[in-house]
């Protein structure tokens, strides 16, 4: 089997379907989305200038039975796409009213097209592989002989100690399948660790309505770091800031929310699922990738 001479291209393969699949789902629902939208237009207002130096138009636009009403677009590019004052067009869904796009292929379709190219790229790298090793079957090597005979070549070694050396069959080449479970399982140690101890942290750490009274910017991507103020336990009053930063802010001055006061370090988190379990859900759901990944290879590969 071609796939298990080259494992690499096992991997590139099932990211490849991956992405395609993300393109399919995103492209579908974009397709709904345009067969129910209504269209109405706005008017261009302001540009606002993100940190990476792209600008964001700030369109007012107005539906039946509302006021006016303010949509910021989701895609910013350089130079910007429209001028201040320029008409464009909108679509809204109707159930749904707060769902704008503005009517253009890069806001509709950027996703899809990222993500269908990104997949056609990994899954044609097998293919083309294939492809290649036929062609040069009669040379008696294959594309990954090949490749191992540059290798060996390239650094001083016998051509058929490299090929002897990287054999997926052999008994040293089937040792790297074992590190993909080893640190999936690896990382979900870390994340339940992770999660034991912060459950004791949240079951134990005192809580208060904290009132916004000023954000920091820090960080090349000017992550926005909320300062809370609230009166604790004993009738003092503290200032702290969060230590969860977004972009853009998840709040604004003068927003109350509640808040775990963390007094060891200083900081307040704010309640929800997001900012209190971010860091253990990355860290299980890239060890469960691994892991599921590693038994795969060791299904199919041993």
């Amino acid at each position: 089997m071609y796939l298990r001479r080259v494992p690499a291209f096992a991997v590139f393969l099932i990211v490849g379907v991956v992405f395609i699949g993300v393109a399919g789902y995103v492209g579908y629902t974009t397709k709904m989305y345009l067969q129910h939208a209504k269209t109405t237009t706005g008017k261009v207002v302001d540009l606002l200038q993100q940190p990476d130096r792209t600008f964001k138009p700030v369109i007012h636009y107005a539906l039946p039975g509302t006021d006016t009403l303010e949509y910021i677009s989701s895609v910013s590019s350089k130079p910007a796409e429209f001028d201040i004052g320029e008409t464009v067009e909108l679509l809204y869904s109707v159930s749904d009213t707060s769902d704008i796009k503005v009517n253009t292929f890069v806001e509709l379709w950027l996703l899809p097209a990222i993500f269908g190219g990104m997949g056609l790229l990994f899954t044609g790298m097998p293919v083309v592989g294939f492809l290649w090793s036929k062609r040069t079957k009669d040379s008696g090597l294959s594309l990954h002989e090949k490749f191992e005979q540059v290798t060996g070549r390239k650094f001083g070694s016998k051509q058929t100690t490299s090929i002897n050396t990287f054999q997926p069959n052999s008994k040293n080449g089937d040792k790297w399948i074992w590190a993909f479970p080893g640190l999936g399982v690896f990382l979900l140690s870390i994340a339940g660790y992770t999660a034991y101890h912060h459950q004791q942290f949240v079951n134990s750490a005192p809580r208060y309505n904290a009132k916004v009274i000023a954000i920091e910017f820090s960080g090349r991507k000017r992550m926005a770091y909320p300062l809370f103020e609230f009166v604790a336990n004993n009738n003092d009053t503290v200032r702290v800031f969060s230590s969860i930063g977004s972009y853009p802010p998840d709040f604004n001055v003068g927003d109350v929310t509640e808040v775990i006061y963390d007094a060891s370090d200083g900081t307040a988190t704010p309640r929800g699922f997001f900012n209190e379990w971010f860091v253990v859900t990355i860290l299980a759901t890239v060890g469960f990738f691994f892991t599921v990944i590693g038994l795969l290879f060791l299904f199919v590969f041993k």
